[in-house]
Formats: structure tokens, C-alpha cells, sequence
């Protein structure tokens, strides 16, 4: 897979609403995801997961940082979700229009 690179928005979660790529990718965590939010945002994908051992919603990041993990298309996103992290439910597509209305 290798090292994820810079996401293009540079954008940083606060640590209490973010959780690192590393800790979903490997057999070591303390538990699963069970909820998935794939969100649509400035033309890259992005992740929101819901943990069963933390509460509340959380970014996925970087794996050594807490910029955003983003990705191109939402394909490796989901291959991202469901190969590599494990998840087994059904994840939730949304876009984040940034359009303002009339």
C-alpha cells in the first residue's frame, strides 16, 4: 500500500475528532468500526468512521499526522475501508456541497 501522501486540502482535525490511519490498519486495535461515512468534499473522498470502543464520530488521518487521509476516487477509499480496515456494514455515501444557495 505504502505511505499515504499529503492530502490536497492540508486540512488538520483536532485530535479528539480524529483517528490515525495506523490504528485502523493493523490486527492491534481494540476493536472494530461499525459505522462508515464516505463524504464527497473539494473533489477528494474522505472517511468518518463510528468505533466501538470510542464514542463519537471520527476522521480517518493521516498515518502519522492528523491531516485529513484523503483519496481521488472513492474506490480506493472503499477498498481502504474494507480491506485494509476491516469493516463488514454498510457504508454511507454522502457529498458535501459547498455551493452556496440563492
Amino acid at each position: 500500500m505504502g505511505r499515504p501522501k499529503r492530502s490536497a486540502s492540508g486540512e488538520i482535525v483536532p485530535k479528539e475528532h480524529a483517528i490515525r490511519d495506523r490504528f485502523l490498519s493493523t490486527a492491534l486495535r481494540a476493536g472494530r468500526i461499525v459505522g462508515a461515512r464516505l463524504v464527497y468534499k473539494s473533489g477528494n473522498y474522505r472517511l468518518l468512521v463510528t468505533l466501538s470502543w470510542k464514542q463519537g464520530e471520527f476522521t480517518v488521518t493521516g498515518y502519522d499526522n492528523y491531516e485529513v487521509r484523503e483519496w481521488r476516487t472513492s474506490d480506493q477509499a472503499l477498498k481502504r475501508l474494507y480491506e485494509s480496515y476491516g469493516f463488514t456494514g454498510t457504508a454511507v455515501f454522502e457529498r458535501e456541497d459547498e455551493t452556496p444557495l440563492p
